[in-house]
């Protein structure tokens, strides 16, 4: 067994650094004991430790982001912390300087945090947008995260040439990066570049799905959920890997994910124009049904994690929810290896169903209308344009 199936993370308490006073240390800590785990021992290892660097690196962005509020402020220099002689001291100091007095329960970095969010206010207020339109495309915002749009709009207009992302897409980039401009502004950067290198913004007027894919491929748009979501179907179980990227190569896989990315787009595009309310993202629906061990080809899960590295970067915040059905036993720990590689916040929309639990209290009918479940899962409603697929490839 496994006694833990993720690393213990711990955080100590800062302590002055032992060689110079002047500065604050902090030690991170952590353990992992696994006995056996179904002959993944040292992948589980791999993990771990990949995990472990990530809390690393998240302890060290907190930091830093602290630190910059403080510069921010002006304060470059912050001198050990005494027990102060007389109370006071901070109102003499104010005097002195010819500065108002600060009341007995407002210390000087509050003072300091006061004038900057008043002028924080001033400033989200500069950058507000039309209220009927943001209740029409982008949904509920804060000032703040207003002031955030308008401030990566501006940016990119300056720099773009040419067509502008929509606000919506602008959106989506700085939800995945908690509304911090800065990180929003860098891989919205990079999106833009890779768009051009591979002239994404044509695809869907270019793009000629091939004759093996309209045959073979198990996926196809379907519908819209009880949230108004576009719904994606795929039955991987039944896709015969190895045979369609022996025929269309990875490349030719990859182009077919960025033509069913660039429709979803136009999709949530047109029913946000006829619900009259934003749609920013859609829905995957997953059967599993016929998965086993074949479908871990390794060139087959090469492409899988490079299709789903491209999506992250390219078409954050556009999957709202994940149905994963009919998965075998076997799918756990595919699952514990896959996971690895996908955000966070896009794991916790994935929801697991082994056998036809899909079909009881809590399954498919809680997010999709009773008319819209397709007919091979039960439901009323055929599915057109999705192969009954049958092994492709023979070698």
């Amino acid at each position: 067994m496994m006694d833990e199936s993720v690393a213990n993370i711990c955080l100590e308490h800062p302590q002055v650094h032992p060689e110079n006073s002047e500065w604050t240390c902090f030690e991170q800590s952590s353990s992992l004991d696994i006995r056996a785990f179904f002959g993944f021992e040292s992948t589980m290892e791999k993990l771990a430790m990949k995990q472990y660097t990530q809390n690393i690196a998240k302890g060290k962005e907190i930091i830093e982001y602290f630190v910059n509020e403080l510069k921010n402020e002006g304060l470059t220099y912050v001198p050990p912390w005494t027990e102060p002689e007389k109370e006071k001291t901070v109102e003499e100091d104010s005097r002195a300087q010819g500065d108002s007095p600060l009341s007995p329960t407002q210390s000087s970095s509050e003072h300091n945090l006061s004038r900057k969010a008043s002028s924080k206010h001033k400033t989200d207020h500069q950058f507000q947008l039309e209220t009927d339109y943001i209740q029409r495309y982008l949904g509920q915002l804060t000032l703040l995260q207003e002031s955030c749009l308008v401030q990566l709009r501006e940016w990119v207009a300056n720099l773009q040439r040419g067509k502008v992302p929509s606000d919506q897409t602008l959106l989506r980039f700085l939800r995945a990066r908690d509304f911090n401009v800065e990180k929003a502004r860098e891989t919205l950067s990079q999106s833009l570049v890779w768009r051009k290198k591979h002239q994404v913004d044509r695809i869907l007027s270019e793009y000629r799905t091939p004759q093996v894919v309209q045959n073979y491929f198990p996926g196809c748009w379907h519908h819209i959920d009880k949230d108004g979501r576009p719904i994606y179907l795929l039955r991987l179980g039944q896709m015969d890997v190895k045979g369609l990227i022996k025929s269309i190569g990875e490349e030719g896989l990859m182009q077919l994910t960025l033509h069913v990315c660039e429709e979803g787009l136009q999709l949530m595009e047109e029913i946000t124009r006829t619900l009259g309310r934003p749609v920013s993202t859609w829905s995957l629906l997953v059967d599993l049904e016929g998965l086993n061990m074949r479908h871990l080809w390794r060139p087959g899960i090469r492409a899988l994690l490079n299709i789903i590295e491209m999506v992250e970067a390219n078409y954050p915040e556009t999957m709202g929810r994940v149905l994963i059905i009919r998965a075998p036993r076997v799918f756990p720990i595919l699952w514990t290896l896959v996971s690895t590689f996908i955000d966070e916040h896009t794991r916790s929309k994935f929801l697991f169903y082994g056998g036809n639990d899909y079909q009881a209290a809590g399954g498919l009918v809680d997010y999709i209308p009773q008319e819209y479940i397709p007919d091979f899962l039960g439901g009323p409603c055929k599915v057109r344009n999705l192969c009954n697929v049958t092994k492709l490839y023979k070698k």
